[in-house]
């Protein structure tokens, strides 16, 4: 049976959005050091203005701190990009690649745009993209949301499946998968391989406003909400996933905070939830 101290064991990650947005770097390396977190995620437009000196900066930084930017998020042009504001403004793969490499990172964040393309021309593009991550070390996630242009877990294998899962998968948030299809059926059917990350929050049984206004302002820690964490944690761990994983409570409560007392607040509160799931 698994225990807590097992699950606290493993890989946990301070996912940078629930630490507010709008956050330095620093602010976000600094906050999951304070949180006793070793892996953090940051975006990359974030970084971009840096260059190579900066980011040789950024990497010290965390080592004197032992926390690792393991994920690079917000990798946007593998998909067709056409008809986006963000055409043209957002950084290449090589760009990311590069910050990878010298951030000794581990995932990179793919995040699909509401752009209407059939998931077969999203594969399409996927495919090659998790190839050249794949052969530089790395591995290409994919987030899936119920307002994004890839919005459940179903249509994210069908864009990844077709890569492999040896050098991609995707990122499971709790959050968009109850607040969109939370289909059992094809979560409990997966082998295990296919989701690489887990983003832990908890929201009212109502929507409040749009999905994206509900998604950035009202989500709660784990325990307080209404959805039904102890089931999905559970298939989560029964399906051996249950790594990589850590909290992203985004709310305006949370952005009213210090970046430091925000991850301090949401790695205790998200400890506390799993002790109480698997008792001790």
């Amino acid at each position: 049976m698994t225990t807590a101290s097992e699950v606290l064991g493993r890989h946990r990650v301070m996912w940078g959005a629930g630490i507010g947005f709008k956050r330095t770097p620093i602010e976000h390396i600094d906050a999951a050091a304070a949180a006793g977190y070793r892996h953090v995620s940051v975006a990359a437009h974030d970084m971009r203005a840096l260059g190579e000196d900066g980011l040789h900066d950024l990497a010290r930084h965390g080592r004197e701190r032992s926390v690792t930017i393991s994920q690079i998020d917000g990798y946007y042009p593998w998909q067709p990009m056409r008809g986006s504001k963000l055409a043209g403004k957002v950084l290449s793969l090589d760009a990311i690649l590069r910050m990878a490499e010298i951030l000794g990172s581990r995932f990179i964040g793919a995040l699909a745009l509401p752009l209407g393309h059939p998931v077969e021309a999203l594969a399409e593009g996927f495919q090659p993209a998790a190839e050249r991550v794949g052969d530089a070390g790395f591995v290409l996630t994919l987030e899936f949301a119920p307002m994004a242009g890839v919005n459940d877990l179903a249509a994210a294998l069908e864009v990844v499946k077709p890569a492999g899962f040896a050098s991609a998968g995707i990122v499971f948030d709790s959050w968009h998968f109850y607040r969109g299809n939370p289909d059992f059926e094809v979560l409990e059917s997966l082998s295990g391989n296919e989701i690489r990350c887990v983003q832990f929050s908890d929201a009212d049984a109502d929507v409040k406003g749009t999905l994206w206004e509900d998604t950035v302002n009202n989500r709660r820690q784990p325990g307080d909400g209404s959805f039904d964490l102890d089931r999905v944690t559970r298939v989560l761990e029964r399906l051996g996933v249950l790594d990589w994983y850590g909290p992203e409570v985004i709310s305006t409560e949370i952005r009213e905070m210090a970046p430091v007392q925000a991850a301090v607040l949401s790695a205790r509160r998200l400890d506390q939830y799993l002790r109480r799931l698997f008792h001790s």
